[in-house]
Order: structure tokens, then C-alpha cells, then sequence
């Protein structure tokens, strides 16, 4: 057995007649590598620690897959201007026209450092 193979054999479970194993194995190594072609392009995901909480943050970017009635009902129930993402996207503005300044500034040598 490769070593992929080796890792997904020892995790399957206990039910599995020994006979069965090797087919088990290649269904589940064939399932894993159709997953794969099937994520987006861009795939971010962290864990922002605040003081009180943690943050979990997603970015996923892709080629739109979705049906035209799939993205109606979506923008009907989870719509995009809502009081969170307001202040997410005036936070992520603000943040980055800082640093914009910031750099021209610097640039323009009227801060020295």
C-alpha cells in the first residue's frame, strides 16, 4: 500500500471485513480526490483571536456553480448589506486606507523614518 493508502487502511473502521478493506481504501481515496477538484480557487480560513472571543473568517472565491433560482433564494434569505457586514467592510476600508496613507506618506517623505 502507498502511504496514503497506509493512512486511510489504519482510520477505517473496526467493521470492516478484512476482505472488503482494499476496496474500502480506493472508494475512499476516489471520494477524497473528486472533494479536492471541487474546491474554490481561493481558500482562506483563520481563526482571529480577540480579547473576549474568537473570530472564525472564511474567504472562498470561485466560479459561480450556483443556478440562477439557487442565487435568488440565497439573496432573499442571507442578504449581503446587513449590520455586521456593514461594519466588517467599514472596518476593512478603513484599515486599508490607513495604510494606503501611511505608504504615501512615507513615500512622499513627509514622515521620516
Amino acid at each position: 500500500m502507498a502511504t496514503g493508502e497506509a493512512y486511510v487502511g489504519d482510520r477505517l473502521s473496526p467493521g470492516v471485513p478484512e476482505g472488503d478493506r482494499p476496496e474500502a481504501v480506493a472508494k475512499t481515496l476516489e471520494r477524497l480526490s473528486e472533494r479536492t477538484k471541487n474546491n474554490p480557487t481561493i481558500d482562506i480560513r483563520l481563526s482571529v483571536p480577540l480579547v473576549f472571543w474568537r473570530f472564525y473568517v472564511n474567504i472562498a472565491a470561485a466560479p459561480e456553480r450556483r443556478r440562477p433560482a439557487r442565487r435568488k433564494n440565497d439573496r432573499t434569505h442571507y442578504p449581503f448589506w446587513t449590520p455586521g457586514n456593514i461594519v466588517f467592510s467599514g472596518f476593512c476600508a478603513t484599515t486599508f486606507l490607513t495604510i494606503a496613507l501611511i505608504g504615501v506618506l512615507a513615500y512622499s517623505s513627509i514622515l521620516d523614518f
